[in-house]
């Protein structure tokens, strides 16, 4: 490895280990033209960090591409492509799949890594545990949230005998089996667990981090479910305003945010507001996910019904048709 090569390398790792996602991309960027310094196992590496810098910009395509790039351009039966590299590749790679609304590809690659008895024998219970949340998330996505549960209460389970009940990784999995347990209405015992973990993380991480807002706004979600529509909206404003001083304007959970906040002022009859800020979500939604994604599709239908309400019935009827183009295209690349 050439000497700025490696300083490239090293920059890389350093800016993805603070956060400083728009940086690594452009250092990632002078890297790429310098892979052929690199050999195989090092190339995946940075091809990776490069991918989770996209993927946290909320270039998702390109976080996609750069991955199925790598695995087109290697020998993955070589026996000196290093496993765990490989594992980590494939999980990302299934991540970027999910964010782009792509389950079946996403849950396909995790059920093939956790059925390898190579991943078996080489993986902590930790790796285990981390893909199996990972796939109970694909699951409840794709509506199968029994499936989601059984997974989740295992790793639950299993984490509660080896971990601290600080631990970041368990209050994870915990904060993911409270939000499938609230899409199947065990809403009381779905609040009391966000509860508990959201006061943990504000002591933790403080009231603003990435981790803490995300908690945060799961508990409104939940909320919402509840029927306290207030409450919820009060808790979505303030997860809205802290993610997007997190990460700015253009990204994924903004979107998401403004869509489920438009979703809680149409609850409470505030229509024009909810249009407002599903358009806003809808401009996101198509810089970042593109034309095509099934989130897009859906917001269209939602904007149409809300337009339809509003009298606005030439624009529903347009966006009606906008959204049978995705969806129809979406259902059809997904089967």
């Amino acid at each position: 490895m050439k000497d700025l090569s490696k300083k490239y390398y090293t920059q890389l790792l350093e800016l993805i280990d603070s956060g400083k996602y728009e940086e690594a991309r452009v250092v990632g960027t002078r890297l790429i033209s310098r892979l052929d310094e690199f050999d195989q196992n090092e190339e995946l590496e940075i091809l990776n960090l490069i991918a989770i810098a996209y993927q946290k910009l909320g270039q998702l395509s390109n976080a996609a591409n750069l991955l199925e790039g790598a695995f087109n351009s290697i020998d993955i039966d070589d026996n000196k492509i290093d496993k765990e590299i490989l594992y980590v590749t494939l999980s990302n790679l299934s991540s970027i799949y999910k964010s782009l609304g792509r389950y079946s590809d996403a849950s396909e690659i995790l059920e093939r890594i956790l059925n390898d008895d190579d991943f078996v024998e080489i993986s902590a219970e930790k790796d285990n545990w981390a893909l199996m949340s990972n796939l109970a998330a694909i699951y409840s996505d794709m509506g199968d949230y029994h499936k989601s549960i059984h997974l989740l209460e295992s790793i639950v389970d299993s984490a509660i005998e080896n971990l601290d009940e600080n631990d970041s990784s368990l209050l994870i999995y915990r904060s993911n089996l409270a939000m499938s347990y609230a899409q199947v209405d065990k809403l009381s015992y779905a609040k009391d667990i966000i509860e508990g973990i959201l006061e943990k993380y504000i002591n933790k991480f403080g009231p603003k981090h990435p981790s803490t807002n995300n908690i945060r706004y799961n508990y409104a979600l939940i909320l919402k479910k509840m029927g306290k529509y207030e409450e919820a909206a009060s808790i979505m404003e303030e997860s809205l305003y802290n993610e997007t001083e997190n990460f700015g304007d253009l990204h994924p959970n903004v979107a998401l945010m403004l869509s489920n906040l438009a979703a809680v002022y149409v609850d409470l009859g505030r229509y024009n507001e909810g249009t407002q800020l599903l358009e806003k979500a809808l401009v996101v939604q198509r810089s970042v996910l593109g034309e095509e994604h099934p989130s897009v599709g859906n917001t269209y239908v939602r904007l149409a019904i809300l337009n339809l309400n509003l009298g606005e019935k030439k624009k529903a009827q347009n966006l009606l048709k906008k959204a049978k183009e995705i969806l129809s295209n979406s259902y059809d690349s997904d089967h």
